[in-house]
C-alpha cells in the first residue's frame, strides 16, 4: 500500500496529502478477487470507506469451503485532536493515517474480515497465509468484510449440499436424502454418505472435494445422475471390467463390486486413484432373503444380499420392505428365510420371484 505522510496536530492537510489519500482509497479496489473455480466465483464487497482500520481479535484461519483466509476483527475510530491558534484542543479531528492515532471503538462488535489470496495452488488453496495475527491492524484496502458467492452456470450437473458430517471426495458415490432450498428459493439435493438405509437413487460428485455443510446453507457443488452420459466414480478395490456391476456399500464413498447395482462399468480409468467410468442408474433389482413370512397381498422385511454366482452374502443391517405380487388367494405363505428377488414396478418394490419350497 502506498505510504501516506502523517499530518501534525493542528496542521491543515496539503494538496499532496489529499492526492495521496485518493490514491490509497482506490488502491487495488478493483483488482482483488476471491476464490473461483468451475463451480463458483466469490466477489469481494469492500467497505464504503476504504480507509477504515480493523484490529484483529483472532488470528487468520483458512476457511476450507471458501478457500480464503478470514479473521475476527473490530473496527477502529480515529483519535486526533483539533488545535486552535492558542494551542487549545477544540474537538476531535479526523486527520492523520498513522494507526497509533486509532483505537478500537468502545461499542464495536467482532466482525469477520477476509484476506483476498494472490497465487493459489492446484487445489485452489492460497499459497501463503496472511502475515498479520491477533492484535495487528489492517486497512480495508487490504481486506474485505462481505462476500457474494455466485454459482457458475453449467450445462450439466445438479446442485447439492453435503450433509454427511465429513468431506465428500471428488467422484464420490453419494446417497440422496431429500431436497432443500436456499434463501433465493433455489432447490438443491441433500446428500449423505451411503449407509444402512436402503436407497435406490445415488449421485456422483464432480471433480472437487466438498466440505461438510453442517446441514446449513445452500448448495455447495454439483453432482451427476448419469443423464449427461457416463460418469467417473470412485471404486474400492480390484480392476473394474466392462459390464460388471457396482453399487453403494454402507460406510464408504467408493462403489463396490456386486453390491446392489447402480453402476454398469465401461472400464477402469485410473487404477492408482481407483476411478472408473460407468453408467449410473437407479437400482432396478436386488436379491435377498425374507426376514419374516410373506402372506398373500401383504409385505415383509427383506434382508438385502450382495455377491455373485456362489459367493452371495447378506449385507449387514441393510433391509427393505417387499410387497407380494405372486401369491394367489388362499395360497400358503412364503416362509421366513426364503430367497427372493425384488423388482421396482411403478415405484413399488414387488417380490417377483421366490425360492421354491
Amino acid at each position: 500500500m502506498p505510504d501516506l505522510p502523517d499530518v501534525s496536530e493542528g496542521q491543515r492537510p496539503s494538496a499532496d496529502w489529499t492526492n495521496a489519500l485518493k490514491e490509497i482509497a482506490c488502491h487495488e479496489h478493483t483488482g482483488a478477487i476471491g476464490y473461483s473455480d468451475d463451480e463458483q466465483t466469490v466477489i469481494p464487497i469492500f467497505s464504503d470507506d476504504p480507509l477504515d482500520l480493523y484490529e484483529l481479535t483472532g488470528a487468520p484461519v483458512l476457511d476450507d469451503t471458501a478457500r480464503e483466509y478470514k479473521a475476527t476483527a473490530k473496527p477502529c475510530i480515529r483519535r486526533v485532536s483539533a488545535i486552535d491558534g492558542d494551542g487549545h484542543v477544540t474537538g476531535v479531528g479526523t486527520l492523520g493515517s498513522d494507526p497509533t492515532r486509532w483505537i478500537i471503538s468502545p461499542t464495536a462488535l467482532d466482525e469477520t474480515i477476509w484476506f483476498p489470496a494472490g497465487n493459489r495452488d492446484t487445489n485452489g488453496e492460497p499459497l501463503a497465509a496472511p502475515t498479520v495475527t491477533t492484535g495487528d491492524r489492517v486497512w480495508t484496502t487490504d481486506v474485505y468484510s462481505e462476500r457474494v458467492v455466485v454459482a457458475v452456470p453449467r450445462s450439466g450437473g445438479i446442485p447439492f449440499r453435503n450433509d454427511s458430517g465429513e468431506e465428500a471426495p471428488a467422484f464420490a458415490l453419494m446417497a440422496v436424502t431429500g431436497i432443500g432450498t436456499d434463501d433465493n428459493d433455489n432447490w438443491f439435493l441433500k446428500i449423505d454418505k451411503p449407509d444402512t438405509t436402503f436407497r435406490r437413487a445415488y449421485m456422483v460428485n464432480g471433480s472437487g472435494a466438498i466440505a461438510d455443510s453442517g446441514a446449513t446453507g445452500g448448495s455447495q457443488g454439483r453432482c451427476y445422475d448419469g443423464s449427461d452420459g457416463p460418469v467417473k466414480v470412485l471404486y474400492d478395490t480390484g480392476t473394474p471390467a466392462i459390464a460388471e456391476g457396482f453399487g453403494a456399500k454402507p460406510g464408504q464413498w467408493t462403489a463396490s463390486k456386486n453390491y446392489p447395482c447402480c453402476l454398469d462399468v465401461f472400464g477402469d480409468y485410473d487404477n492408482t486413484d481407483k476411478i472408473m467410468v460407468a453408467r449410473l442408474h437407479p437400482i432396478l433389482k436386488i436379491i435377498g432373503k425374507l426376514a419374516g413370512a410373506l402372506s398373500e397381498g401383504s409385505s415383509a422385511t427383506v434382508n438385502v444380499w450382495n455377491g455373485a454366482g456362489g459367493s452371495e452374502a447378506v449385507i449387514s443391517s441393510l433391509t427393505l420392505t417387499g410387497y407380494d405380487w405372486l401369491l394367489a388367494s388362499g395360497a400358503d405363505d412364503i416362509a421366513s428365510g426364503k430367497k427372493v428377488v425384488v423388482e421396482w414396478i411403478n415405484g413399488v418394490p414387488y417380490i417377483t420371484a421366490a425360492e421354491c419350497a
